[in-house]
């Protein structure tokens, strides 16, 4: 990720004002993640207690960074091939019927298909993160995944998904399945055995990739996000 965030850093400064001009959507992105902090913060403030506040200060300006210069980058490429991923954010379009009926039915669809996978398999969660957990109250722990389902979005969705179609000159559902791939990877350690998460994951990550380039990042957020409180509150409940 390191090197993927470079890259993009490197596009940001040689393109200029090609990706200037969609900073503004990495800040109110930013605002929003801050705000979720805050939230955080002000109900559970123990969650940061034991860290040093140097390491607090830093890796909140590495988090900023990182989520302007995905953001930036990731519009840029969409726009090199006439498709801009935020049109209810940008006025371009309306929240249609179609368009809740699209992200409600992915929010359905990747909660049923986890919650039937989970009662198959019955995965257990590794111990560390088990008494994470516990530590928070469950809306609190809400916000936390709500916030990693924004930028989740923004870095596999916007940033990898457009920049593999950049770079390799690829069919987009070949930019679909790789960033799908990687995205599963990157959850692996989770659940207890690794596989179950892979494969929980991986689909999803199919499913909402094509609903990023049909209908934009924002109606992924939203799947995304209510996925991530549903089964937080869910496996608070069991």
């Amino acid at each position: 990720m390191l090197i993927i965030g470079l890259l993009f850093l490197i596009d940001v400064i040689r393109f200029g004002k090609k990706t200037f001009r969609f900073i503004k959507f990495g800040l109110i992105f930013t605002g929003i993640i801050f705000g979720l902090d805050i939230i955080v913060l002000i109900f559970n403030c123990q969650i940061f207690q034991n860290m040093p506040t140097g390491f607090l200060i830093f890796g909140n300006l590495i988090g900023i960074a990182k989520i302007i210069i995905f953001t930036s980058a990731g519009l840029y490429y969409c726009s090199l091939y006439n498709f801009f991923p935020l049109p209810i954010m940008s006025g371009e379009k309306k929240i249609s019927p179609a368009y809740l009926e699209i992200t409600i039915s992915g929010f359905l669809a990747a909660f049923i298909y986890s919650y039937l996978l989970f009662k198959i398999t019955d995965p257990q969660i590794p111990l560390l993160l088990k008494t994470q957990n516990q530590r928070a109250p469950a809306f609190v722990t809400s916000f936390v995944m709500l916030e990693l389902a924004i930028a989740e979005e923004i870095i596999f969705r916007l940033g990898i998904q457009n920049f593999i179609v950049k770079v390799f000159d690829c069919k987009y559902w070949t930019a679909i399945l790789i960033t799908s791939f990687f995205w599963a990877v990157s959850h692996l350690g989770t659940l207890d055995p690794y596989w179950v998460k892979f494969v929980q994951i991986f689909p999803t990550g199919i499913m909402l990739g094509y609903i990023f380039k049909k209908y934009g990042l924002e109606s992924t957020i939203f799947i995304h996000g209510t996925y991530n409180v549903g089964m937080t509150l869910l496996s608070q409940k069991f």
